[in-house]
C-alpha cells in the first residue's frame, strides 16, 4: 500500500518468490534480489492493487458485461492492462 501511494502507481502487484513462485509469466513477476520496484506493462490478475479511480474506471466497462462467458476468469488482466496503458 505504501508503494502505491508513494509512487502514485495506478496498479501494482507483489512479486512472486524467486524460486518458489508459480506464474505463467515467470520472468516479469518474480522477485529479484535487491530490487525494490520494477515497472512492467502487465499485471497478472492474481493479486493486483489498484488506485481507486482506475479500478472504478475499469469496473464501469466490466460490470455491464460481467455475465458474458468469455469474461469469466480469463483475459481480464489483459483487458485492464490495455485500458490503463491507453489512458
Amino acid at each position: 500500500f505504501q508503494f502505491r501511494r508513494e509512487y502514485d502507481l495506478w496498479v501494482l502487484q507483489p512479486a512472486y518468490h524467486q524460486t518458489e513462485g508459480k506464474s505463467d509469466f515467470d520472468r516479469g513477476l518474480r522477485a529479484e534480489l535487491g530490487m525494490l520496484l520494477r515497472f512492467v506493462n502487465f499485471v497478472e490478475v492474481t493479486a493486483p492493487l489498484f488506485r481507486t479511480d482506475k479500478l472504478l474506471e475499469f469496473l464501469k466497462l466490466y460490470i455491464p458485461r460481467r455475465h458474458e462467458p468469455q469474461l469469466v476468469g480469463y483475459g481480464i488482466d489483459l483487458w485492464f492492462c490495455q485500458l490503463l496503458l491507453n489512458v
